[in-house]
């Protein structure tokens, strides 16, 4: 038994045709994602975070995929079909890479294993990297014929590498073997099912003794070539893939009688489904999230397929089962009557009646789906049916929905319509955590657009694993929403411990000391005496000084409303990776950055020594406080340093920095005198003593 899994969401690409290939990475759980002209990116499958990235200069195209010799431990791709790459994973720019040129186009470099990396150049010459600069202008191709597929495989312990062409005569396939220290090329023809046929796709299954070839022709027919020793061997399968239309579908193959296909249709609708080449049978289809732009692309790494769409790049996990006649009894027809039918039922043994196995059909909850996101329905049609699908959601089950590809049609279809607007029904998925991540960034900039704060707010508080690009979406949506309708159910009652705003019972003195501290420290920088009229009444004014008797204006004046510090807040709790959150900070607006920098400096500069005093709205720890202030000046310290409206805060910070210091530096000392005045003025311990002891006086 074979099925995919549902999509998921892996990583956006700048488009599908600058989607070069997915390749696996220098360690088990990362792969290497190939951009034609952006980059190289490796991300960790786990939780699909960027861990190393080159970017590509201007006028540089990756023409082959790049691949990790983990022999070597170096990365290898060729740029503009003509240059060679190497670079390790300490690299930090690609220029730095090596580089080697070819007076010949290149195709592609593969990988040996524990060989030389070898070069299938376009004319269809084959030679090891290491002798690039030899000539290699003769090859058996003509300028007109295109390598369509190639392969490099070790069979008997020989090195081959197999290509298939597109030839004035036909298809042919080339077997290049590497034998006493020469490479042999032997070619063979490819029969086509029919005159009319044209070759689709080629992929292959490859052991240590053989290699089997499958290729898709334009009528949908299969047929395939095995290549054992010097033995090709041609069969034609009696078996057509239905939904094969147009030359856009691409193929995989998983082992030895299963094949994936991208780009196969369903009524109005393409997606991907496994097909069983031993009984002729599609043993299931998965719908695309997005409708592809071009032609199709799908590549495997692992027990996963990779398939561009749009500006993102999808993942699905599949697992692979040997087929027998006895599972697939009764599957002929099965997968035409469920039409719709794309995630399989859960099954589970019947405690009463151990010795049957009970079945969950999805039938019922397959069609309220496809009701919901039914775009021409109204909203109390919508409406009913959504609560309906709701209550089927929530039985366990049915969890395995939840994070699946039909979670996100279902986001996107609310997101999406025009003609109402489905508050209750987010509410509702937010609540009870059924929004898959790869969405996440969509819904924030919906609900942005259309100013719902509380359901922005409730999202942050529901959801888990959010990406850091989303907590700066929502981040910059607090900072600059409009509050004025709203308090986010909260009383702003002027008696109300959180409102943002200085302590009324700070004392004169205290006051009117760190007042004069303040203004000597605004007026000094870096030793040279900046005291003139416009900027001391600046620095005044910035530190909410009057020397006049205005204490009280000092003490009420407001950094942030306290309804926006609640939402402001939430963002600062959350969990991130400092390294990601650096980058997306980067994006947002200098006023944003300025805001937030001028809010943290307040936060530092009154948070109570007890947090038990406020526990609702001074939730933040001075860790979370200190990182978050690191981390805007980071993204933004140019701006800050050459932008004035950025100088009376970077001065702010200064003085309550070194006032933290000095603090934490007299707490020390008082701890070291706290210890010596304990061992003085501790009492004797009692002595035990038994029924007999010898003690030593000393008289002085």
């Amino acid at each position: 038994m074979a099925a995919p899994m549902d999509s998921i969401a892996f990583c956006k690409i700048v488009n599908e045709p600058s989607f070069v290939s997915v390749k696996p990475g220098f360690n088990e759980s990362s792969i290497i994602v190939s951009s034609k002209g952006k980059s190289c990116d490796v991300y960790a499958l786990a939780d699909q975070k960027l861990v190393k990235s080159w970017s590509l200069r201007h006028g540089i195209k990756i023409s082959s995929p790049v691949l990790w010799d983990s022999q070597k431990e170096k990365f290898f791709c060729v740029s503009n079909n003509q240059d060679v790459h190497t670079w390790n994973k300490d690299t930090p720019d690609f220029d730095k890479s090596k580089k080697r040129h070819s007076s010949t186009q290149i195709h592609e470099l593969m990988l040996t294993g524990e060989n030389e990396p070898v070069i299938l150049y376009c004319n269809g010459v084959v030679d090891f990297v290491t002798n690039i600069k030899t000539d290699h202008s003769d090859g058996p191709l003509k300028p007109l014929e295109q390598i369509l597929w190639s392969q490099v495989a070790s069979l008997d312990s020989r090195l081959v590498v197999l290509f298939v062409a597109n030839c004035e005569a036909g298809y042919k396939l080339y077997r290049v073997c590497y034998e006493h220290d020469s490479w042999q090329s032997v070619c063979s023809d490819i029969p086509k099912p029919t005159e009319e046929s044209s070759l689709i796709s080629v992929d292959s299954y490859t052991t240590d003794t053989f290699v089997t070839a499958t290729f898709l022709w334009l009528n949908g027919k299969l047929t395939q070539t095995t290549v054992q020793g010097d033995t090709v061997r041609h069969t034609s399968l009696s078996h057509t893939i239905r939904g094969c239309e147009g030359d856009s579908v691409a193929m995989v193959g998983l082992d030895e009688i299963h094949v994936a296909f991208a780009g196969i249709t369903r009524g109005s609708e393409s997606g991907i489904c496994i097909y069983d080449t031993k009984f002729g049978l599609q043993k299931s289809w998965q719908p695309f999230v997005e409708k592809p732009q071009c032609k199709q692309k799908m590549v495997r790494v692992g027990d996963r397929l990779f398939v561009p769409c749009g500006t993102t790049l999808y993942s699905y996990q599949y697992e692979v089962q040997p087929s027998t006649l006895s599972s697939l009894l009764g599957q002929s027809n099965l997968v035409e009557q469920e039409g719709g039918a794309q995630v399989p039922g859960h099954y589970h043994w019947n405690p009463y009646k151990k010795s049957k196995l009970e079945v969950e059909s999805p039938d019922q909850l397959v069609e309220v789906y496809y009701s919901v996101i039914n775009k021409a329905s109204k909203y109390p049609e919508f409406s009913s049916k959504f609560l309906t699908l709701l209550g089927h959601l929530k039985q366990g089950r049915n969890q395995h929905w939840i994070m699946s590809g039909h979670m996100t049609s279902l986001v996107r279809r609310i997101l999406g319509e025009r003609k109402f607007w489905a508050k209750h029904e987010l509410e509702q998925l937010i609540s009870n955590g059924f929004i898959p991540v790869g969405v996440l960034g969509e819904l924030i900039s919906r609900l942005a657009e259309r100013s719902e704060v509380e359901l922005v707010f409730m999202a942050l508080g529901h959801l888990g694993n959010i990406p850091e690009k989303c907590l700066c979406q929502a981040l910059s949506f607090f900072l600059q929403c409009d509050l004025s309708g709203s308090t986010n159910g909260e009383d702003e009652s002027p008696d109300d411990e959180g409102d943002v705003e200085h302590d009324e019972d700070m004392e004169e003195g205290e006051g009117e000391s760190k007042q004069d501290d303040m203004d000597t420290e605004a007026h000094t920088v870096n030793g040279e005496d900046q005291t003139n009229g416009d900027e001391g009444d600046d620095d005044k004014h910035a530190h909410g000084a009057d020397k006049g008797g205005q204490k009280k204006g000092n003490r009420n004046r407001k950094v942030m409303e306290k309804a926006r510090a609640r939402l402001v807040n939430k963002v600062l709790s959350m969990s991130y990776s400092d390294v990601f959150l650096l980058e997306c900070l980067r994006k947002i607006s200098f006023k944003d950055a300025l805001m937030l920098l001028k809010y943290l400096c307040y936060l530092l500069e009154t948070m109570p020594v007890s947090q038990e005093k406020n526990p609702e709205y001074f939730n933040l720890t001075a860790s979370q406080i200190v990182d978050w202030l690191c981390l805007v000046l980071d993204a933004h310290i140019t701006q800050f340093v050459l932008s004035p409206d950025g100088h009376v805060t970077i001065v702010k910070l200064k003085y309550l920095l070194s006032r933290q210091v000095d603090f934490f530096n007299d707490l020390l000392s008082i701890e070291t005198l706290l210890d010596q005045m304990k061992a003085k003025r501790s009492l004797p311990h009692e002595k035990k003593i038994g029924h007999y002891c010898i003690e030593v006086l000393h008289i002085f």
